[in-house]
């Protein structure tokens, strides 16, 4: 094979790979984050406080395994909540009891309490 053809199918095996990870990202938008990429105030004391890091932990868990279980339009819509529900603990700042308050209220609706 030619040097340029070894080229080409690097690329494209490094596009393809890219790309499956930007998919599986995007799908698991509850996962727990990396610490080292925590920027705005709520990430930041999540990392920082056991107790919210374990809720941050536990919320992930149930989302996954409730996502998993939705057909496609159900999983868009969750994906939606879920979003919204980031927006609305970002402007938690770094309140411990704002952020801890959201994640058992959202832990409780994706149990369907």
């Amino acid at each position: 094979m030619s040097k340029s053809k070894n080229y080409r199918v690097f690329l494209l095996a490094t596009g393809l790979l890219g790309g499956a990870l930007l998919a599986f990202a995007s799908a698991a938008k509850a996962q727990r984050f990396n610490c080292n990429y925590a920027r705005t105030p709520d990430e930041v004391l999540i990392c920082q406080e056991g107790e919210l890091a374990r809720l941050d932990e536990r919320l992930a868990s149930i989302y996954a395994r409730v996502r998993g279980r939705l057909d496609a339009q159900d999983r868009r819509e969750l994906e939606f909540e879920q979003s919204s529900w980031l927006q609305s603990r970002k402007e938690c700042g770094r309140d411990f009891r704002c952020i801890e308050s959201h994640y058992r209220r959202r832990i409780d609706q994706l149990l369907g309490n």
